[in-house]
């Protein structure tokens, strides 16, 4: 039989009554959709004939599948059986009374299948109707509480409609979280999404609205159940029995979390060295891999003046070299990575054996039209035919390797020892990005994945067989438009009181914007314990 595309489960304990209407509503929303579809209808030990129902559908209907179990194990136990015997390409559940219009299940099947996310949970909009005590007063209560334990347990920010009874996984998704998962009872969707977090899986809304509001419920056996449920993943967390995530790619911890969803990019933070990075890498570079390398001889010198750089560049720019300068004798060979269209490389190029190397084709012409020797080719692949270099620089560079121990290690090959490694990268722990919080401007630039800590950092480069020279906030000088930009993001009052202030500053500023500035010198020879660590493999639950 052809895989289905979708797969709906329904667990159902004695619902004869509705069971019927639940199954002919998924039907005729699905009929002409042009996808192909199976309902699987778990009896969990029924004792009203609900199995009996399904099973004559299911004699009229090849779409619809019985699951029975003999005793009544619990909702949670229903649904994990269901979604692991499920056989579509994306699996979605919903309560057997379906209390929401079909338009939504609908909504959250198009958002996993279009790739926007792994995982669309419902999330209830409507307020409860008066005259409607069952909702009103004990779903109220018990939808209170399990906001509060959500707050508590989860870092990411809008998730807190946990027990909405609509929610679509991808396949692979559904079979890592709910092979997993363990508990049965009240709170299996808490555990659900809490697995979710954890293995930093990208989560969308859908906004539903209620068509009827289920059955009463007992307030406080239901929030004992809870707080019980509640416990049990805490502890199955801490006791090991849940898989762990993909480790932090700075120290290999796997004391890892999500603290933003900013689209499709999952943010990730590692508690033990504060460094932070996405759930997944890619580079917009990948298609230019595989082209050739430019030719290795430049073209003629062309014209270029100071006047061609921008204000903040003007200011900027001769700081940097000035930092170089402080460590590499002149005529010494200096290593660029990252040298875009050749700015900074054309002034370093005065003092120094200048080569730098780039990704960027277009970056890579244009720098070459400006006399300087730079090739497009990666770090991992690039061959250094001349003697060793005394210095390299990674300015805004090193918040885009997928692996800094073999980026470190590259660099280590390439430097001399004694060799210096400048290092410029954003700060997770800066002033300003402790008040932007998700806002931060590091989180949009769009080939950033590993977000450094300076004592993350630190600890990287001592590891990696360096000497810290020095570590300092980055200083750069921006113009009042880019400060702006940069406030802009922080959007409460402090963004306010800034944004006034900044007014009244000269253009270009000498102003931090969340960066952080280490020198490292490259020791005789790499340490023992940084070997163990660049050989690791990281386990990751996807």
């Amino acid at each position: 039989m052809d895989r289905p595309s979708v797969s709906i489960v329904v667990p159902a304990y004695n619902e004869a009554s509705r069971i019927a209407t639940t199954v002919a509503r998924i039907s005729g929303y699905f009929a002409p959709s042009g996808l192909t579809w199976e309902i699987v209808v778990v009896d969990d030990g029924s004792t009203d004939g609900t199995a009996a129902i399904v099973e004559t559908l299911a004699a009229r209907d090849p779409s619809l599948r019985l699951l029975v179990s003999e005793a009544n194990a619990g909702k949670g136990s229903a649904t994990r059986r269901g979604v692991l015997e499920a056989r579509g390409a994306t699996i979605a559940f919903v309560d057997a009374d379906f209390p929401y219009e079909t338009q939504s299940l609908g909504d959250a099947v198009a958002l996993v299948q279009s790739g926007v996310a792994e995982i669309a949970i419902g999330s209830r909009t409507a307020r409860s109707e008066p005259g409607d005590p069952s909702y009103s007063l004990s779903r109220s209560v018990i939808g209170r509480l399990m906001s509060l334990a959500v707050r508590s347990f989860f870092v990411r920010r809008g998730i807190y409609d946990v027990q909405c009874g609509l929610k679509a996984f991808d396949a692979s998704a559904a079979a890592v979280l709910f092979g997993d998962s363990r508990l049965s009872g009240f709170a299996f969707d808490v555990e659900i999404l809490y697995l979710a977090d954890k293995y930093g899986y990208r989560i969308a809304r859908v906004p539903v609205m209620p068509r009827s509001h289920g059955r009463r419920l007992n307030v406080t056996r239901e929030s004992l159940r809870m707080a019980r449920d509640l416990l049990s993943v805490w502890k199955n967390d801490r006791r090991g029995l849940y898989r762990s995530p993909r480790r932090c790619p700075v120290c290999f911890s796997a004391e890892v979390w999500t603290i933003a969803q900013l689209g499709e990019r999952v943010i990730r933070v590692c508690r033990r060295c504060r460094c932070r990075f996405l759930s997944s890498f890619a580079s917009r570079y990948d298609d230019e891999a595989a082209r050739p390398p430019l030719p290795a001889s430049p073209p003629a010198r062309a014209a270029w003046k100071l006047e061609d750089l921008t204000p903040s560049e003007r200011r900027m720019l001769p700081r940097r070299v000035g930092l170089l300068r402080r460590h590499v004798a002149p005529g010494g060979r200096v290593l660029e990575i990252g040298a875009g269209s050749g700015r900074l490389g054309t002034m370093l190029a005065k003092e120094f054996d200048y080569v730098g190397i780039e990704l960027s084709d277009e970056s890579c012409r244009e720098a070459r039209a400006r006399g300087v020797e730079v090739y497009r080719a990666r770090l991992s692949s690039f061959v250094n035919l001349g003697a060793p270099f005394d210095a390299v620089t990674m300015f805004r560079v090193f918040e885009n390797l997928e692996d800094p121990h073999d980026a470190l290690g590259k660099v280590s090959e390439l430097l001399r020892p004694g060799g210096v490694l400048a290092i410029v990268t954003p700060d997770t722990e800066s002033f300003l990005a402790l008040l932007s919080r998700d806002r931060w401007f590091a989180y949009d630039e769009p080939d950033s994945v590993i977000f450094y800590s300076r004592g993350g950092l630190v600890e990287l480069l001592e590891r990696s067989g360096y000497e810290i020279l020095s570590v300092a906030t980055d200083v750069e000088h921006a113009t009042r438009d880019e400060i702006l930009h940069r406030v802009a993001r922080i959007g409460h009052a402090w963004g306010l009181v800034s944004r006034l202030l900044v007014r009244a500053l000269p253009s270009p500023f000498p102003v931090t914007i969340g960066g952080i500035r280490v020198i490292a010198r490259r020791r005789g020879s790499t340490p023992f314990e940084t070997r163990p660590l660049r050989a690791a493999t990281s386990s990751h639950a996807r």
